[in-house]
């Protein structure tokens, strides 16, 4: 009676131990893949940029005497004296700024600007032009569009852009040398905003003045403002197309190169990179093409400061420059913002894109051998990944490994979390100047050294099949 009361009970468990894994492990296993499946194209497009961060600016790309600065409200509103020009005329010595967009709005919603918003206008012009002579000052004019919510102004009405043509001809009237537009969220594809821009230009023609916009950046993929639109309700780039469009409408156009999302200078960097090639491909010669330089020092969701820097965004700029236009001449950065800059920007700006010293640019380059080791090493993680896959989802082990491992799925939960560590070190490690800290490095470590762990117990049987076994 005992021994088939054992084989019994040997012949439950061993039933048991062939069952399908219960609702719990089938839905940690698909989370898995599906966490994987996620994060392979964005660990794929951040190595893209990596990888654009790469290589030596070629010779001459530096400024081109066509450079602008946004200065605040403070300038127009009675907060600054003679002092401060002086200042800032100083400042501007022996750089390549040629442009200043001075706050001088913001637009009303419906389209209208009243003298009281530039009270100290027509003085600010002629102290820079007594102290700075050959700088152009124009008035830096913007307001949140409808677009996204009922408040704002609404470009799709005619008596709104006709209201901020009139808003134009009296801010030239006051003597500003251009009109410099700021208006979002714009999304990709405004015919009004084309429209308006249309009667701009004749009017800032006809008074020999200038008609500047700040641009939206460019879809990093193709048609990916409408994917981030539908997911987010906000289309944040522009179609390469649209952005075409605006800047054969221009005088200026100043590329908005920042809030990127970007987590790493190098990543940053590279992202400028794509973006300036971008932006050179569409924007016609008789236009001056500007790319923006983060002058500020903010950390919130977009913008990480530690990331978006002075001089990882000039390396970008002049790696995009080199790749697609080296020689062109109508181009140039714009310094975002006055009043948010430190000493350490401003040195930064001058060092990397006004004195281009030889020998000053080689941070951050990685060529040769570097480049070889890097894209051998993540075609290791993309093989990793793989097989982590195929072992999660199917019960199949490459065959190096096959006749130890006793647990597929296990090896392959193992493999994933390697390729997981081993890709993070990639993107934070060894190729990156900086380096990282002692602590972030031993994380990532950690994670690497966990899944050679899991992928060792892969190789001894499980409890279940131990117990069979006694």
């Amino acid at each position: 009676m005992n021994e088939e009361t054992e084989k019994s009970e040997e012949t439950k468990k061993d039933e048991e131990s062939r069952k399908p894994p219960g609702r719990t492990r089938r839905f940690l296993r698909y989370a898995l893949v599906g966490l994987a499946l996620l994060l392979l194209p964005v660990l794929t497009a951040e190595t893209a940029l990596r990888l654009n961060y790469t290589g030596a600016p070629a010779p001459g790309t530096h400024t081109r005497d066509r450079d602008a600065l946004w200065l605040g409200h403070a300038w127009v509103d009675g907060r600054k004296t003679d002092k401060d020009v002086k200042a800032l005329a100083h400042r501007l010595k022996d750089t390549g700024i040629r442009d200043l967009y001075v706050h001088a709005g913001p637009l009303e919603h419906d389209g209208t600007l009243p003298a009281s918003a530039y009270p100290r206008a027509r003085w600010l012009i002629s102290a820079l032009h007594s102290a700075a002579p050959g700088i152009r000052v124009q008035a830096w004019l913007g307001d949140k569009l409808a677009g996204e919510s009922p408040d704002g102004l609404h470009l799709e009405r005619a008596a709104t852009r006709t209201a901020v043509v009139a808003s134009a001809r009296r801010i030239l009237a006051a003597g500003f040398e251009g009109a410099h537009f700021d208006l979002e969220p714009l999304h990709s594809g405004d015919q009004d905003y084309l429209s308006l821009l249309d009667d701009l230009r004749a009017l800032t023609h006809a008074h020999h003045a200038l008609l500047s916009v700040a641009a939206h950046q460019i879809d990093p993929l193709p048609a990916f403002h409408s994917f981030w639109g539908a997911t987010t309700g906000h289309p944040k780039w522009w179609s390469q197309a649209y952005f075409g469009q605006v800047a054969r409408r221009v005088d200026q156009i100043a590329v908005m190169s920042y809030d990127t999302m970007q987590p790493l200078e190098s990543l940053y960097g590279g992202y400028v990179a794509q973006q300036t090639s971008l932006a050179l491909e569409v924007t016609p010669d008789t236009t001056d093409l500007l790319m923006g330089l983060p002058f500020y020092h903010e950390n919130r969701f977009g913008h990480w400061a530690h990331a978006e820097t002075v001089p990882a965004s000039v390396r970008g700029v002049r790696l995009g420059l080199s790749r697609t236009d080296a020689d062109r001449t109508r181009f140039g950065v714009a310094l975002y913002v006055d009043f948010a800059a430190t000493e350490g920007d401003w040195r930064a700006y001058r060092k990397d894109w006004v004195d281009d010293f030889p020998g000053m640019h080689s941070g951050g380059t990685m060529t040769g051998m570097h480049m070889y080791l890097v894209v051998a090493a993540w075609l290791a993680v993309a093989l990793l990944v793989a097989a982590g896959l195929t072992s999660v989802v199917a019960d199949w082990v490459p065959w190096p490994a096959r006749r130890r491992v006793v647990r597929p799925r296990l090896w392959g939960y193992g493999t994933l979390v390697t390729a997981l560590g081993l890709s993070l070190l990639l993107l934070l490690g060894p190729f990156e100047d900086a380096g990282i800290g002692g602590v972030a490095f031993f994380g990532y470590l950690a994670l690497f050294l966990a899944g050679f762990i899991i992928q060792v117990r892969a190789q001894r049987p499980g409890r279940d099949a131990t117990k069979t076994a006694s």
